[in-house]
This record gives C-alpha cells, sequence and structure tokens, in this order.
C-alpha cells in the first residue's frame, strides 16, 4: 500500500514498479477504497450466505450454551461444596485439614 500527499491518500500499486519504476511494472494503482469494494462485494456472496452463517453461528451457540451448563452445574453443587468445607475446617480449627488459615 502507498501514500499521496502525506497520507490523504491511500492506494495500491505493484511493488516492482515502485522501486524500478515503470519499465518493470506496466501496473497501474488503485484507490485502497476502490479495490477494498470491489474485493468485500466479490466475497460477501461467498461468505455471508444464510447456509454458512447459520452453521458458524450454530458452533457459536452450542459452545456458549455448554458453557451455561457448567455454571448451572457449578452453581448447583456450590452449596454442598461450602457445606462440607465448613463441616471439615470449621471457623476453630484455621490450618488444620488442608484448610488454610482463616
Amino acid at each position: 500500500m502507498f501514500f499521496g500527499k502525506s497520507g490523504q491518500y491511500q492506494y495500491y500499486a505493484c511493488s516492482d514498479r515502485a522501486r524500478a519504476g515503470l519499465s518493470v511494472c506496466k501496473g497501474r494503482r488503485i484507490g485502497r477504497s476502490k479495490l477494498d469494494n470491489i474485493v468485500l462485494d466479490a466475497l460477501e456472496p461467498k461468505l455471508l450466505t444464510p447456509e454458512r452463517l447459520r452453521d458458524l453461528l450454530s458452533g457459536w451457540l452450542d459452545h456458549a450454551s455448554d458453557v451455561i451448563d457448567a455454571r448451572r452445574q457449578i452453581q448447583s453443587v456450590r452449596p454442598v461444596v461450602l457445606t462440607q468445607a465448613r463441616r471439615t475446617c470449621g471457623a476453630d480449627r484455621p490450618g488444620e485439614n488442608g484448610c488454610g488459615a482463616a
């Protein structure tokens, strides 16, 4: 990518032409936004089809659902774990049974 007018204009051009001149490459430069739009217009119908988006989103939604289920399981056993920890450690026995200092 090359810049003109102190970065005001951006364009793509052959790097060989930029280094060695017109005799090396007859390619023309093209404005960045123009080429970017050409490429995006060509890719969009292929990448953003309803089927492809459904497949991408369903994979993400499956993963999100698994995370939600795991969090629910953790929340459901948390009271049991805390109760057992209180019984094992007890407030009057800090540092015993691997409980650490209170």
